[in-house]
């Protein structure tokens, strides 16, 4: 009987052993109150972000890497990337911003002895004109800030307005998972004006992935 149990409980543990492994590499898209979308960074994972646009009105997209438990900007290693574009093909890059503080963070006593306290490599500066937006992996809980705009002509010039924005998740376990997202923006209604990527690849072993 005690054996049973054990043998019952050894199974048990092993069962919730390997689903908690298997349900480590994961994230969803949340929708934010004020607009937009998060996207929490799983730890050990690179990011690579890019789109395109079919559209002849100006296509926007605000991505940001943001580390969780700081106000917008308060990281040094947070990153805000514009990209647009307008006819057919990528999105570009149009701008890079650093987070708005004053020094970055100092050194840590002991200097390069000392990885522990140094702060989380950061997103890859992309240059302007650029099509892809590349984030390191890192241990640190991070996560992706989105949001779609389009500029519609108006008779005095144009005029920014929320784009309609729906969004398909794919997911190859304990590799990758794709966000793909696809924006109107108002002219035809065919869904198809801008769309864009969120690759997020395991950069370490499933088991090490925590």
């Amino acid at each position: 009987m005690m054996l049973g149990l054990i043998a019952s409980n050894s199974r048990n543990f092993l069962v919730l052993h390997v689903q908690s492994h298997m349900a480590a590499f994961d994230t969803n898209v949340i929708a934010e109150s004020g607009g937009g979308f998060k996207i929490n960074i799983p730890q050990n994972t690179a990011v690579v972000m890019f789109g395109t646009v079919t559209a002849g009105w100006t296509q926007n997209v605000s991505a940001s890497l943001q580390h969780d438990g700081n106000n917008p900007g308060d990281s040094w290693s947070d990153r805000y990337y514009q990209l647009e574009g307008s006819g057919q093909g990528f999105l570009t890059v149009t701008g890079v911003a650093m987070p708005k503080v004053a020094s970055p963070p100092p050194v840590a006593e002991g200097g390069a002895t000392n990885l522990a306290a140094q702060p989380p490599i950061p997103a890859s500066m992309a240059s302007q004109g650029e099509p892809l937006i590349n984030i390191q992996p890192s241990r640190s809980p991070r996560h992706i800030g989105l949001s779609f705009r389009a500029e519609r002509p108006t008779a005095s010039g144009t005029q920014s307005v929320d784009s309609k924005v729906k969004w398909v998740k794919s997911k190859v376990t304990n590799y990758a998972i794709y966000f793909t997202f696809y924006a109107e923006d108002g002219g035809d209604g065919d869904n198809h004006d801008c769309t864009f990527t969120v690759s997020m690849l395991l950069a370490a072993k499933p088991n090490a992935a925590k």
